[in-house]
C-alpha cells in the first residue's frame, strides 16, 4: 500500500514538473495574429471583465425583485416586562358603587411573552409588474453594454495592432536605406581617397547616416511602447514578450475594400442604436410604473402565534399554559390623495420619454452619417495608399539612378541628398497613407461589426 502511495506522488510531482515547464515554455514564446488578439483581449480586458460583472449584478437585481412578490415569512419572539401595569378607570356602578363614582383597575401581569409566525403574499401590485419588466430590460440593456465594450476594445486593439505593423514596416523601409546609404558612403569614401569626389560629399553622407540612425532609434523605442500598450489593453503583463504573427502585406489583401464600400448600413445591428433605443424602453417604463402607482396594491397574511402572562418570568416552566392565536387576511391599499406629487412625477416622466426619443432620433441620424463619411474616408484613403505606394517606388527609382550617375560624375552631390530626401519624405506619405487606410477600415469594420 506504502508503494502504490510513493508511485502516486511521484507520477503527481512528474506531472506537475511537466505542466509547469510546459508553462513556462509557452509564456516564452506567445503569438498573436490579429484576432487571436482580439478575442483574447475580450477575455483578459478589466474593462471587459467589469461588464460581465455588470451582467451579473443585473441578474441578481432581477432575482431580487422577483423575490418580493414571492412568500413572505417572519418568525417573531417578544418578551415585555410591565414594571408598572396601567391603571384603567371604569365606572364604579359596574361594582356596586354609587353613580358617577369610578373604580380603579388594573389589567394583565407583570410579565407577557409571546412567539409565533407571520407570512404574507404579493396578490397584485401593478408597480411590481412593472419593476420585474423594467428589471428584464435592465438586463438586456447589460449585455448590449457588455458587446459596445467589446466593440471597443476590438477597435482599439486592432488600431494598435495596426500601429504596431505599421511602424515595424517603417523601420525595415529606414532600414534599409540606411544599409543601402552605408554601402554608398563606403564606395564614395574610396572615390574620395582617390581623389574623385569632394570630402563634402562624405560628410553630407555621413551626417545623413547619422540622422537616419537616430529616427531609426527613436522609431525602435516607440515600437517598444506600442507593444507595452497593446498587451495592455489585452491584459497581458507588460514583461511577456508577444509576437505578432500578422503583416501589413497579408492584412492588405485580405481586406476586402469594395465589398466593404458596397455593404448596406443596417442601423438596427448596430450596438449604439440597440443600446439608445432600450434605454428609450426603460423610460418608457418608468412612465408606466409612475401611472401603476394610482392602483390599489392587494396582498394576503396569515400569523399564528402563541402567548402566556406570568406573574413571574417562569416562561421556561412548560407544565404551565401557553395560549394561542391564529388570523388570515387580506390587505387592499388604495391611494387616494398624496398631494399632487404622483402627478408631478408622471409628468417629469413624460419629458424623460420625450428626451429618450430625441436622443434616438439623434443617434440614428448621426449613425447614418458616420456610415456615409465612414465609406468616403475608406475609399479616399485606399485611393491615396495606392498612390502614395506607386511614389515610393518611382522615388526609389530615381534615388538608385541618381547614385549611379553621381558615382559615374554626372550628377553632383546635391542632386544625390534632393534625391534622397525625397524618397524619405515618400516613405513618410506611404507610412502616414497606409495607417489612413487601416484606421478608416478599422473605424468602418467596427460599425458595420465585421469583427
Amino acid at each position: 500500500m506504502q508503494k502504490i502511495i510513493n508511485l502516486t506522488i511521484a507520477i503527481s510531482f512528474v506531472l506537475t514538473v511537466f505542466s509547469e515547464v510546459t508553462f513556462a515554455q509557452n509564456e516564452q514564446k506567445v503569438t498573436f495574429n490579429l484576432k487571436e488578439a482580439q478575442e483574447y483581449a475580450v477575455r483578459h480586458n478589466y474593462n471587459a471583465l467589469n461588464s460581465r460583472l455588470d451582467i451579473e449584478a443585473a441578474k441578481k437585481q432581477l432575482n431580487e425583485i422577483k423575490a418580493t412578490g414571492l412568500p413572505q415569512i417572519n418568525g417573531m419572539v417578544n418578551y415585555t416586562d410591565n414594571l408598572k401595569l396601567r391603571t384603567q378607570l371604569i365606572p364604579g356602578e359596574a361594582f356596586g358603587g354609587p353613580p358617577g363614582s369610578t373604580r380603579e383597575i388594573q389589567f394583565g401581569l407583570q410579565h407577557t411573552a409571546s412567539y409565533g409566525i407571520n407570512v404574507s403574499q404579493l396578490i397584485f401590485s401593478a408597480s411590481y409588474l412593472v419593476g420585474l419588466k423594467t428589471s428584464k430590460i435592465y438586463l438586456e440593456l447589460s449585455k448590449l453594454n457588455k458587446r459596445k465594450t467589446e466593440l471597443d476594445i476590438k477597435e482599439t486593439v486592432t488600431a494598435t495592432y495596426y500601429l504596431i505593423l505599421a511602424a515595424e514596416e517603417n523601420k525595415r523601409l529606414l532600414q534599409s536605406s540606411l544599409d543601402n546609404m552605408r554601402q554608398n558612403y563606403i564606395q564614395i569614401k574610396e572615390l574620395y581617397k582617390e581623389g574623385f569626389v569632394e570630402e563634402t560629399d562624405v560628410d553630407q553622407l555621413q551626417i545623413s547616416i547619422t540622422k537616419m540612425s537616430n529616427e531609426l532609434t527613436k522609431l525602435e523605442r516607440q515600437i517598444e511602447i506600442n507593444y507595452k500598450l497593446l498587451k495592455f489593453q489585452m491584459g497581458i503583463d507588460l514583461e511577456q514578450p508577444i509576437t505578432l504573427t500578422e503583416d501589413l502585406e497579408s492584412i492588405i489583401k485580405s481586406a476586402d475594400i469594395s465589398g466593404l464600400l458596397i455593404q448596406e448600413f443596417n442601423l438596427k445591428d448596430n450596438i449604439d442604436f440597440q443600446i439608445i433605443s432600450t434605454q428609450k424602453k426603460l423610460a418608457e417604463l418608468s412612465l408606466k410604473n409612475e401611472r401603476a402607482k394610482f392602483l390599489p396594491n392587494i396582498s394576503a397574511f396569515a400569523s399564528y402565534q402563541w402567548f402566556a402572562m406570568r406573574d413571574e418570568f417562569n416562561f421556561f416552566d412548560f407544565n404551565k399554559k401557553w395560549y394561542s392565536t391564529a388570523m388570515v387576511g387580506v390587505d387592499l391599499q388604495i391611494p387616494i390623495f398624496n398631494g399632487g406629487s404622483k402627478l408631478f412625477k408622471i409628468q417629469r416622466a413624460k419629458v424623460a420619454v420625450k428626451q429618450a426619443q430625441n436622443a434616438e432620433m439623434q443617434v440614428r441620424q448621426a449613425l447614418l452619417l458616420e456610415a456615409t463619411k465612414a465609406k468616403t474616408n475608406l475609399e479616399s484613403a485606399y485611393e491615396s495608399y495606392q498612390t502614395t505606394k506607386e511614389n515610393m517606388i518611382l522615388a526609389k527609382k530615381v534615388y538608385d539612378k541618381t547614385m549611379v550617375k553621381y558615382k559615374e560624375g554626372i550628377s553632383s552631390s546635391m542632386d544625390v541628398i534632393q534625391a534622397h530626401n525625397q524618397y524619405l519624405t515618400a516613405q513618410g506619405d506611404y507610412i502616414r497613407a497606409l495607417m489612413e487606410l487601416l484606421n478608416a477600415k478599422n473605424a468602418l469594420d467596427k460599425l458595420l461589426n465585421k469583427y
